[in-house]
């Protein structure tokens, strides 16, 4: 819901931030976090208002505005470019990238990469994107669309599918998979890098019982996902696998796969 100001709230916001427009978004993070406040004393706790916060938070000015500038923030620093350039190092030809976001990965696509088709169900922060795309390197053809469903592409169309800390968010997850075997050549490569369950019980409880709040603060993002398995049932023979922990990261966010997959078999 987009606030409605007095004249007296333009007025002062307007002498202190300097435009209009940034007034309307302080008075609608000031309503988000009072609907936050409300929700948790109504309920008593946060697990109780998911729910309820799940809709404003995916919806409004959180998803808009503050998201997508955490996301790039705390993805996007120097030490995680040197993680996602060893993921795509076998990249190679014709590449879909699946869960783009605000284009991360663009400045370590190896050369051999010669054509990208960058796939998103959102458009976050697309000035900074837009960008990012004109400084690439690699032409990008960005598309806006949900991986859940029917791709609008060619069996065997793509030489390399890759998606990074994407797994973790796709509604339907294994239906995405599904389409990615159908899309990539059989002699192609599926390169991953992702968060997931980890191999600790104690851990993996944890995050199991985290998973509803981190699916709002998130907007949609799992915690627990088995990400190898996922990949096997969808008919890919993973060829390497790398899993550790990530420094410096909560444990319930910390397990990583890094990897390389290949068609088991081509499927009907």
């Amino acid at each position: 819901m987009v606030a409605v100001a007095t004249s007296e709230q333009r007025q002062s916001y307007s002498i202190r931030l300097g435009t209009h427009a940034s007034c309307v978004q302080e008075i609608e993070q000031q309503q988000c976090c009072r609907k936050l406040n409300l929700s948790i004393m109504e309920t008593g706790t946060l697990e109780a208002c998911v729910p309820r916060l799940s809709q404003f938070c995916k919806m409004g000015f959180y998803a808009k505005h503050i998201f997508p500038r955490l996301l790039d923030w705390a993805l996007g620093n120097p030490q995680m470019g040197k993680y996602r350039r060893r993921a795509l190092e076998a990249a190679y030809g014709n590449t879909l990238e699946i869960g783009f976001g605000t284009g991360l990965n663009l400045p370590y696509y190896p050369q051999a990469v010669t054509q990208l088709t960058a796939l998103d169900p959102e458009n976050m922060l697309a000035k900074r994107v837009a960008k990012r795309i004109k400084e690439s390197p690699v032409p990008v053809t960005f598309v806006q669309l949900d991986a859940s469903g029917r791709l609008p592409f060619a069996d065997a169309t793509f030489d390399s599918v890759v998606t990074t800390f994407t797994l973790c968010s796709i509604d339907r997850v294994s239906a995405a998979l599904s389409e990615m075997h159908r899309v990539v050549k059989p002699e192609g490569v599926y390169l991953f890098f992702e968060h997931g369950r980890s191999r600790d019980p104690r851990t993996a409880r944890r995050q199991d019982r985290f998973n509803p709040i981190q699916n709002v603060i998130g907007c949609g993002c799992h915690v627990n996902r088995p990400i190898d398995a996922l990949i096997t049932t969808a008919d890919f023979h993973i060829e390497t696998l790398e899993e550790f922990m990530m420094p410096k990261t909560p444990q319930i966010m910390a397990a990583m796969y890094k990897g390389i997959a290949r068609k088991l078999s081509i499927k009907n």
